[in-house]
């Protein structure tokens, strides 16, 4: 059964943030520090991509007591975000943000955690949720029951996450306007080849002649081939790091420190604090609406 990670992700950034996953690093539990009390920890920490592993970790976390996890994470696959989500809601855990929190990071460990705060020069970043439709031109030789199976998998997951919103008391339109302020200006034209047979290829949307010539190519050697071409927004790699006071409009409460940079130039000077972990990434920000005073607050 294929993956489905995040929009524009895969919901996590890889160097392409449409499949919401961001460039995997490798994943790490640092040794927890147990109460003298009993079994339970005072703090989990974890870094990497949001996956089967992580949600294992912090549910046996979880389970044996712990209530605060400390974590950097690029994102990555939305099922088990939600699932991680969903057991931080349950047993009321909080989570602490170091050095960055994206994609589905953002969107379920933060946004699920009963307290949370970022610590200094850290980003919180949202792009987008796991996509509402699945809208592509196929090759007449296509499968349609895996287009059906894709159909049903996205279903499941927009129905969960806005049931985890609902749950949570955010409004949805926070995922929604993130797309709206990340996404790519210009639209591309990709065709695949089940099983990767051959090569995909990408191209401008108005470029639709090479994609043409490309699947006569293929198929003057191989006539009774499949393809899928689909359409997808440029890849860009962009976050949107929302002011407190913005969240606080969403629905979003029990942030306890929210360090914010002041403008565009302190947002850029953060997000290259923290490229060496990517390829590219861009930020953009609310600088007229910050709304929180703290001590962290710049």
């Amino acid at each position: 059964m294929p993956l489905i990670t995040y929009r524009r992700s895969s919901d996590m950034i890889s160097k392409s943030i449409y499949t919401f996953v961001f460039l995997v690093a490798s994943m790490f539990v640092l040794p927890c520090i147990a109460q003298a009390d009993d079994k339970s920890y005072l703090a989990l920490v974890v870094k990497g991509e949001v996956n089967e592993a992580l949600f294992q970790k912090i549910k046996n976390y979880v389970d044996a007591g712990g209530k605060t996890i400390v974590v950097t994470s690029e994102g990555g696959d939305a099922r088990f975000g939600q699932q991680i989500a969903m057991t931080i809601v349950d047993k009321d855990i909080s989570v602490v943000v170091r050095k960055y929190c994206l994609s589905s990071c953002a969107n379920y460990l933060f946004l699920g955690a009963k307290n949370k705060q970022l610590e200094p020069d850290s980003i919180l970043g949202f792009h987008g949720g796991v996509p509402t439709s699945y809208d592509d031109k196929k090759g007449s030789e296509v499968d349609l029951k895996q287009e059906n199976l894709l159909k049903e998998q996205l279903a499941t997951l927009v129905n969960a996450e806005q049931g985890f919103f609902k749950k949570i008391g955010v409004d949805h339109q926070l995922i929604s306007d993130s797309f709206e302020l990340t996404k790519g200006e210009k639209n591309l034209l990709k065709i695949e080849f089940p099983e990767d047979k051959y090569p995909s290829k990408t191209v401008l949307d108005d470029q639709y002649e090479l994609i043409a010539d490309y699947l006569l190519e293929i198929r003057s050697r191989d006539p009774e081939v499949s393809f899928k071409l689909s359409r997808e927004n440029e890849i860009r790699n962009t976050l949107y790091f929302p002011s407190y006071a913005v969240l606080r409009k969403y629905g979003v409460k029990g942030i306890i420190e929210y360090p914010y940079p002041k403008d565009q130039c302190e947002l850029d000077v953060w997000i290259k604090n923290i490229s060496d972990d990517f390829d590219s990434i861009f930020a953009v920000g609310d600088f007229s609406q910050t709304g929180f005073k703290n001590v962290n607050q710049r």
